[in-house]
C-alpha cells in the first residue's frame, strides 16, 4: 500500500490528543494502539526514551522480516517520530515513536475453546464460529513454525493473545512483536520443547 507518509505523519502529530482521548484505543504493556483511518492502525509506544526506542525498533524490524517472509502479520508501513510532542501533562516520555501498520478491520480475538462452551450465549456474540476457530488454530501452528524457522523466539503471544483473526480473509494475524527476539540454537531448542505444553490448550 502506498502512503503519503509526510501527510499522515503531520496529521497524526497535530491531532494526537484527539486520537488518544476521543477515539477507540487499546492500552497494552508497551503502548497505546489506535486507528488512524479505515486502512491504518497506529501504535504509540510508551515508557522511557530507551524503552520506546528498543520496543519500537524490535516490533518494526521483526514485523518487516515476518511480512517479507510471508508470515501473517499486519503490513508494517513506517516508524515515525516527533521530538516536540507531548501528551497529557507529560505522561508520554519523549521522543514519541509511532508505528503505522495495516488495519485488520474485521479482526476478532480468538476465544479460548476451553471456556467457550461455558460462555453465556450473550457473550458468544461477536466471537468466531467453531469453523473459523478451527481455521485459526491450524494457521496458528503453521505460522508459528515458520516464525521459529527464521530463528525468532515468540514471547507474549499465543493463539488467544496478541492475535486477530479475519473471518473475511480466513486469516490469523500476529499483531504484536515488541517482545519477540532472535534466539540462539539452545534457546530455540528449549522453546520448541515447550510449545506442545504451552500452546496445546484444547
Amino acid at each position: 500500500m502506498k502512503l503519503n507518509l509526510e501527510k499522515v505523519e503531520k496529521n497524526i502529530f497535530e491531532n494526537l490528543n484527539d486520537y488518544i482521548n476521543n477515539g477507540e484505543t487499546f492500552q497494552g504493556a508497551d503502548g497505546i494502539v489506535f486507528h488512524y483511518d479505515r486502512k491504518i492502525t497506529a501504535k504509540l509506544f510508551t515508557g522511557s526514551p530507551e524503552e520506546m526506542k528498543e520496543k519500537s525498533t524490535i516490533q518494526y524490524g521483526l514485523s518487516k522480516i515476518c511480512f517479507e517472509n510471508e508470515i501473517s502479520v499486519p503490513e508494517p508501513y513506517s516508524l515515525i517520530e516527533n521530538r516536540d510532542i507531548d501528551l497529557d501533562e507529560g505522561q508520554i516520555a519523549l521522543p514519541t515513536k509511532i508505528l503505522l501498520m495495516e488495519r485488520i478491520k474485521d479482526g476478532k480475538e480468538v476465544p479460548n475453546l476451553q471456556n467457550y462452551e461455558f460462555m453465556p450465549q450473550r457473550r458468544r456474540r461477536g466471537n468466531l464460529s467453531k469453523k473459523h476457530l478451527g481455521f485459526a488454530r491450524e494457521q496458528y501452528y503453521e505460522q508459528l513454525k515458520k516464525i521459529h524457522d527464521l530463528g525468532i523466539v515468540v514471547e507474549d503471544s499465543s493463539l488467544f493473545w496478541n492475535t486477530l483473526y479475519s473471518p473475511k480473509r480466513k486469516k490469523l494475524y500476529f499483531i504484536d512483536q515488541a517482545r519477540w527476539y532472535f534466539g540462539d540454537n539452545n534457546q530455540l531448542d528449549l522453546f520448541n520443547g515447550r510449545i506442545e505444553k504451552k500452546y496445546r490448550l484444547f
